[in-house]
């Protein structure tokens, strides 16, 4: 056996696979028996198993982790232990199950990521699942294929299953879920929403399990990256609704995949060999390396040296696919491989270790370290190497060994003196490399790391780090730094907010507490928590005078804010060193030039600086309980004045005080509209919605087409629906506050939050005063849902509350007003309205007046009639003086209205001559009715106003024509009109002879063809014009209908002549010019000349001339009318 090779102790390594398919191996049961069960794996399985079990609520989970860590695997060795069809007793995950106890029959609803969209293969998965043969009863596959959403059809297909009597539940798994994401991401979509719901069923579903399982390469928030900061916070909050499983496992787990892998034969390895390997073991574990100094275990991975296993785990993580490339290499027979190393040395000759895995990477994964990140770094080390010529097998292996943990990296796996030395033992004596050490540091190809005891490979000739490290000692004194260390550490960047996990999964409320960082000498200048829900204030002290003043001051400051806890942090002086090494490290950053010239130096110091930033943030968050964990030490915080031991988590206590602070909080667990600020697709989503409740309230889908799915409508179901806002009421739909006990979504007291606004005051309320109400404690209410909560309000007692914009009465609240408030809250104000004692019974007698039903609203039902009426009046009303003293004061109140309740109670009562009506004056039904009477006489004189102008005007029209009707004066103006060309006159006669027009619109007419203007559009001065100008007009028609009259047929040329004395008598005659005869145009020239030499005008001629001829026409009438006087 001593010829043996360790090749030959090496065993065939069980069935490994390089790449789960959850689909195409489900059903092969091997796959589940090979599964290895590490420590680490059966606690991550027992709390998903355990959260199956009747009674459970843990049935969300994302398994989180890098490519080949084992996450489709343990799936599937789960979905195999659950899945009666394929579960045997050989499982390991099938023998957990039991062990646990009462495992359900779990039917796997399997859905692997792709760029077509969460929604589409949840379909495709549902679709292949009830088209499988004797799965589902072929009715119930028939429903289940109707569903359009595949959400919804998720428990109707558990449902069927459980039916069968074969399954109690639906185990949905979503292998590649990041791909969901990354298609999300690039189309706005709401499946993201969905599966909140889905997580948020799941923890519902009871004794009938739904149990939901997403495998991610990443965190939520990391596929989130490139989005909108809004949208990429929507995907972290639904991220807390699952369980987290992170696999970063320790390295235990890995050893004992390893180990599982190997399969060595352990009794045939040497004594001596086995001696020496566990004496390395306690040496590497003594590092630290291992895990836990006082751990047991880790041994079974012979022969590989205990040092180059946590490397090797770590370098795969890095640089391959974690556990998949590291059972590659196991299985590798490549030059400097395990396997070839194994068949060159005995079973006793030594281990394979750090440097062994240098000569692996070199020879095999050389051309890919230089094409990938990591490459500047591989390139040094290799630089170092090729240096270091006149290198021994000691000082090679020393420089192999510092590379490789030089190229880690890794905080856990410093290149210190002592891990470089152990890490060489047993092949090499410790003297022997520290001799080596000694030579290479000497040789400046192995330098310190300033300020720290690691050790690296230097590659720069021009940066001296040792001399810049000594400047930066003398500059910045140690103890200096020390006794002012709170102020130092109160600097750094700890986590801004700590979420109340719990708070935010139970009410559907993400809340925040603002987190700060303090010291004793700097409390006066600290101020509140911002925008945050709540405040955590930690004061770093540095002595017990800094935590006697801190402790009085968290208990002052936290007495005047119960939303405020404080911590007064005992000294850490621990943290004092690495702080002074990170403000060294900080000096020579912004202090030594000649880094300026040195890349590679200056990235080291700067990585120096991210090392030491890290570990003092983490040691304060760890101490403060803000990673997850309870403190290290219990810590006193306070609260309302009084201190308590913090014995948990910082986000536990910050749950507790948030039920508390928050106790009257909507329940609301939509994120598209419960949060700070919402997307603008949630804004429209949420406008659309509040359009429909204004609209279609009474419908029972509120309008929404059936098979339609807006983002809008899940809104409205998982609001209005659910929270009993939108339902029926005595055979009618309607919105309003939810009844009394069917609260689900504790609404009740947010609505009655803004009632006591409204009827806090009698005067207006302005929205965004409404909106900070509902905001502050104990309700809560996110800004995207506060208008939503408004618009209810606004919807369910929109007639007895008053919007005002700008100052300005609003008589209409719609779908249109609430977009403007949306907008723009800070124009608008809310005035509700009470009507008691004699307003009550003013507006009951105002309603009878206008005809309305004073019991289906408040006091709209009158005013916005009545303001409709105002505003209705003709400009002709709205202008004329010539009404009442009571109507024109009306018509006043009615245009200037600002205040329903003023100008019902107040203005109007003013305008009718009487005394306002107060809301604390007695009853008095006299009064009331005698304002009632003068207002309905004042709005009848207004209503008439117009239509009593029409009516003067048609009657001074037949009055001034002398007709006795329409009819008559269209007949005179028709035959009339086709011989007037004069503008105005034929215009005019136009009008009188249009019989088409309704009397109103004659009367109109007539007026705009006198004045050139409608009637309804005079002032009072325009109706005495038209009068004149009526006058004028109608005289030039009568004239011109005497020149026209005549027995039969009137000559073309025929004219009316007309003397009038200044006694009033008149004379007209209408004389016809046409074919005068040559002897009568002799006569008229002779008359021309005659009148010329007189020094007479034609005109006084042809007034003495008629004159004389209406002096014989009285005669001839006289002796004619004594002539029939004889006669008679």
């Amino acid at each position: 056996m001593s010829k043996a090779t360790i090749s030959d102790l090496l065993g065939t390594p069980g069935m490994f696979y390089r790449s789960v398919a959850l689909e195409r191996d489900a059903r092969d049961p091997s796959a589940g028996r090979s599964f290895v069960m590490t420590p680490w794996l059966e606690r991550g399985a027992v709390a998903i198993l355990s959260g199956m079990r009747p009674g459970g609520t843990r049935r969300a989970w994302r398994m989180i982790g890098d490519f080949g860590v084992g996450k489709s695997a343990l799936a599937l060795a789960i979905v195999q232990a659950l899945d009666p069809r394929v579960s045997t007793p050989e499982m390991p995950m099938r023998r957990l199950a039991e062990t646990i106890g009462d495992p359900p029959r779990m039917f796997p609803l399997l859905v692997t990521g792709s760029r077509e969209g969460l929604a589409a293969g949840l379909s495709a998965a549902i679709a292949r699942t009830i088209e499988t043969e004797n799965l589902v009863p072929p009715q119930r596959a028939a429903k289940l294929a109707k569903i359009a959403n595949p959400f919804d059809a998720i428990t109707k297909l558990r449902d069927a299953l459980r039916e069968t009597g074969e399954f109690d539940g639906l185990l949905l798994v979503i292998d590649e879920m990041g791909k969901f994401l990354e298609a999300a991401g690039e189309h706005e979509g709401f499946d993201v929403f969905r599966l909140q719901s889905l997580a948020e069923g799941a923890a519902r579903s009871g004794d009938a399990p739904l149990s939901v399982i997403l495998i991610l390469h990443k965190g939520f928030q990391s596929y989130a990256e490139d989005w909108r900061t809004a949208r990429r916070s929507e995907w972290e909050k639904v991220a807390e609704r699952f369980e987290e499983m992170v696999f970063d496992h320790p390295l235990s787990h890995t050893a004992a995949l390893l180990s599982a892998a190997l399969s060595v034969e352990e009794a045939a390895i040497p004594a001596k060999a086995q001696k020496a390997y566990s004496e390395a073991v306690e040496r590497v574990r003594a590092l630290g390396w291992l895990g836990p100094r006082s751990g047991k275990g880790t041994g079974g991975c012979w022969p590989i040296h205990p040092a180059a296993i946590p490397m090797m785990a770590r370098f795969f993580a890095s640089f391959g696919q974690n556990e998949r490339s590291l059972f590659g290499f196991a299985a590798s027979e490549e030059p400097n491989s395990l396997r070839a190393f194994a068949e060159e040395t005995l079973a006793a000759g030594g281990l394979y270790g750090i440097r062994h895995f240098f000569d692996y990477i070199a020879s095999s994964l050389g051309h890919r370290m230089t094409s990938r990140a990591g490459a500047g770094e591989w390139s040094r080390i290799s630089a170092v190497l090729d240096r270091a010529t006149d290198a021994d097998a000691v000082e090679s292996a020393v420089l192999k060994t510092i590379g490789i943990l030089n190229l880690l990296d890794a905080s856990d796996l410093p290149a210190t003196w002592d891990g470089v030395c152990e890490a060489l033992v047993p092949d090499f004596e410790i003297a022997e490399v520290e001799a080596a050490l000694d030579r290479l540091i000497v040789g400046g190809l192995v330098f310190r790391r300033p300020g720290r005891v690691e050790l690296r490979l230097w590659t720069s000739r021009r940066v001296d780090l040792s001399a810049i490290w000594s400047d930066a000692e003398r500059e910045l004194d140690a103890r200096t730094v020390i006794e002012d260390l709170p102020r130092h550490l109160a600097s750094l960047p700890v986590r801004p907010h700590v979420l109340a996990r719990r708070h935010s999964v139970t009410t559907g409320t993400s809340r925040r507490f603002a987190v700060r960082c303090t010291h004793a000498s700097a409390l006066l200048g600290y101020g509140d928590h911002g925008n945050a829900d709540g405040g955590i204030v930690a004061v770093l002290c540095g002595n017990a005078e800094d935590l006697r003043i801190a402790r009085a001051w968290c208990a002052e400051v936290t007495s005047e804010d119960d939303a405020m806890i404080a911590i007064a942090v005992p000294p850490m002086a621990d943290l004092g060193h690495a702080m002074v090494d990170l403000l060294r490290h900080r000096w020579v950053v912004s202090n030594a030039s000649a880094l300026q010239e040195d890349a590679h130096a200056t990235a080291e110091i700067e990585r120096s600086i991210g090392d030491l930033e890290s570990r003092l943030v983490a040691a304060i968050e760890t101490t403060l309980g803000l990673r997850g964990q309870a403190p290290v030490s219990p810590l006193d915080v306070f609260w309302k004045g009084e201190a308590r031991l913090l014995d948990r988590p910082v986000h536990a206590l910050v749950s507790t005080l948030c039920d508390r602070i928050y106790d009257q909080a909507p329940l609301v667990e939509n994120e598209v509209i419960n949060k700070q600020t919402l997307t603008s697709a949630g804004a429209s989503a949420r406008q659309r919605l509040i359009e429909k409740m204004f609209s279609d309230a009474h419908d029972p889908e509120l309008g929404f087409a059936e098979g339609k799915y807006p983002p809008e409508r899940a809104l409205y179901l998982s609001l209005l629906r659910r929270g009993g806002l939108h339902r029926e009421r005595a055979g009618s739909w309607t919105i309003a506050a939810p009844e009394h006990g069917e609260d689900t979504l504790r609404l009740a007291p947010a609505l009655s939050a803004i009632h006591a606004c409204l009827s806090g005051s009698e005067e207006r309320v302005p929205v965004p005063a409404i909106y900070a109400a509902l905001e502050a404690r104990p309700f809560g209410v996110r800004p995207g849902l506060s208008p939503l909560l408004m618009a209810v309000t606004l919807v369910a007692a929109g007639h007895h509350v008053a919007l005002f914009e700008r100052g300005t009465y609003c008589p209409r609240i719609d779908g249109a007003a609430f977009m403007r408030i949306l907008k723009s809250p800070e124009h608008f104000s809310l005035q509700l309205v009470a009507l008691e004692g004699i307003r009550a019974d003013v507006f009951r007698r105002l309603a009878e007046l206008l005809d309305r039903h004073p019991e289906e609203s408040g006091i709209r039902t009158v005013v916005d009639p009545l303001i409709r009426f105002g505003v209705d009046l003709p400009f002709h009303v709205q202008s004329t003086a010539a009404i009442s003293a009571e109507a024109r004061g009306v018509r006043g109140a009615l245009a200037k209205a600002s205040s329903p309740v003023d100008l019902v109670f107040i203005d109007l009562p003013v305008a009718c001559g009487m005394e306002p009506f107060g809301h604390d004056a007695r009853p008095d039904a006299g009064r009331v009715s005698e304002f009632v009477a003068r207002l309905d006489a004042a709005i009848t004189e207004l209503r008439g106003c117009y239509p009593k102008l029409l009516q003067e005007m048609r009657q001074e029209v037949l009055e001034t024509l002398g007709a006795k009707d329409r009819a008559s004066l269209a007949e005179r103006a028709t035959s009339l009109t086709f011989r007037l060309t004069e503008q105005h006159l034929r215009t005019f006669a136009l009008r009188l002879a249009d019989g088409g027009l309704s009397e109103e619109k004659w009367i109109e007419a007539l007026g705009g063809a006198i004045l050139s203007k409608p009637p309804v559009r005079w002032l009072d001065h325009d109706v005495s014009t038209w009068r004149s100008r009526l006058a004028d007009v109608a005289s030039q028609f009568r004239r011109v209908e005497a020149a026209a009259f005549g027995k039969g047929e009137t000559k073309r040329n025929a004219v009316r002549v007309s003397l009038t004395r200044i006694d009033g008598r008149e004379h007209a005659v209408i004389v016809d010019i046409d074919d005068l005869s040559e002897h009568q145009s002799t006569v008229l020239g002779a008359i021309e000349r005659m009148a010329t030499e007189a020094n007479l005008s034609l005109d006084t001629v042809a007034a003495l001339l008629t004159l004389e001829s209406m002096q014989k026409h009285k005669d001839v009438e006289l002796g004619m009318f004594e002539a029939g006087r004889e006669h008679g």
